[in-house]
């Protein structure tokens, strides 16, 4: 076996920018994990950045705040970061377990209730193991 895991990958935009308070943010990870059959050990842990419109430009991207979280699983990580004043988020799941991707974009769709996004699924492998 060469794989190193599953790696699903999502950008995206949201219809409301109200889906990324916190308790909807935890709610989303626990839903995650149980319909995964995954199991949290660490967080999940949220820390926002003050909003500043001021920063909030077209033409350039400034940090102009938000919130990111991450939740250690036991077979490894789920993390997203938002930027309200966009709706704009990116999220990831990593699992070295296989796991069901429709799955986990049906939680994640019904919880944040996308506009668009770009998804990637990718199979992670392993190098060849180093001789000696």
């Amino acid at each position: 076996m060469n794989s190193a895991g599953r790696h699903l990958i999502i950008d995206g935009y949201v219809k409301d920018a109200k889906v990324f308070e916190e308790g909807k943010l935890m709610c989303l990870f626990y839903d995650l994990a149980k319909s995964l059959d995954m199991t949290i050990i660490h967080g999940p842990v949220f820390k926002e950045v003050e909003l500043d419109p001021s920063k909030l430009t077209s033409d350039v991207f400034k940090d102009e705040g938000g919130i990111t979280g991450f939740a250690v699983i036991s077979t490894s990580h789920m993390a997203i970061h938002c930027w309200p004043l966009r709706k704009f988020f990116s999220l990831c799941v990593f699992s070295c377990k296989e796991f069901d991707t429709s799955k986990a974009m049906s939680v994640m769709s019904e919880t944040l209730g996308f506009a668009s996004i770009n998804v990637m699924s990718i199979d992670r492998t392993k190098p060849v193991e180093p001789k000696g």
